[in-house]
């Protein structure tokens, strides 16, 4: 079943059993106190074993306090005042990747960090372009073909439809009328900040450099738009997306432990950033 994203106050919660966690996507100034004791509540209700949420640094005093602790750091992600990842764990074997997953961790960021400023731009693919409503159809038939499991439901063609029209841009690559790659730019105007997410690239296409040349097209977009931070929560066992990301010049700030269902189980995902002005 996929988990549910709700609106609390004027702060935005996503939980369920499918990640087995609660995640405040975003939490506003004023409910601090209060979300914290709502997340708190929901984890001991339905026995979720992490509490995972996105806060300024200036307000995170409360959720220090609980047992908080940052796994993330994004500088300057709310003007002068940065944002941290904070997680709480309410299960200690979830706060610890087993050695063969943390050697797998270690293993690709030691080696994104090595392609850093080494830019290959080789790729087949000439075109990237924003995606429109008449594409929906093809996108949720990708998504389906390269995720067993998703933390949002990018399956759904209504939740697509929505959320092109609100505030999530999406861009893909075309082999004639195939759509054979795609991401999402999930803008946030009252931050300023745009999370660069969704990448999916059919099995037959890996390795032509699309996830690359998505993210070059997909940040001019977002300057054009005025966004001043560009982030990604990317998979921390993918080899070819934190590689990405490093060549790209993003900076590396942090690995949220087990933290996701995507593809089937769940994951630790490493946190990348990059200001664009």
């Amino acid at each position: 079943m996929q988990d549910t994203i709700q609106e609390y106050r004027k702060s935005v919660i996503q939980h369920g059993k499918e990640s087995d966690r609660v995640y405040v996507i975003k939490c506003a100034p004023n409910d601090v106190k209060a979300v914290k004791d709502h997340v708190n509540t929901l984890a001991e209700r339905n026995g979720y074993s992490k509490i995972f949420i996105k806060c300024r640094k200036k307000n995170s005093e409360p959720f220090a306090n609980d047992g908080f602790v940052a796994e993330a750091v994004i500088p300057s992600f709310f003007g002068e005042d940065d944002c941290l990842f904070l997680s709480k764990f309410t299960n200690e074997e979830r706060a610890h990747p087993d050695k063969e997953k943390q050697e797998l961790i270690d293993s690709v960021l030691k080696t994104a960090k090595s392609k850093a400023g080494s830019v290959d731009s080789a790729t087949i693919f000439s075109e990237v372009r924003e995606l429109t409503l008449s594409d929906v159809p093809e996108l949720t038939k990708l998504y389906k073909k390269v995720f067993k499991t998703y933390p949002f439901p990018i399956f759904d063609p209504v939740y697509i439809s929505e959320t092109m029209k609100n505030h999530i841009v999406y861009f893909g690559i075309f082999d004639g009328e195939k759509l054979v790659a795609a991401a999402s730019s999930e803008t946030d105007i009252s931050t300023f900040s745009v999370e660069m997410t969704d990448f999916a690239t059919d099995p037959d296409y890996l390795g032509n450099g699309a996830a690359f040349k998505l993210l070059v097209t997909m940040e001019k977009a977002m300057r054009e738009r005025s966004m001043r931070t560009s982030f990604t929560i990317a998979r921390s066992h993918s080899y070819g997306m934190n590689i990405t990301f490093a060549k790209a010049g993003y900076t590396f700030c942090g690995t949220l432990i087990n933290n996701t269902n995507i593809s089937g189980e769940i994951e630790s995902m490493n946190v990348w950033y990059k200001h664009l002005a």
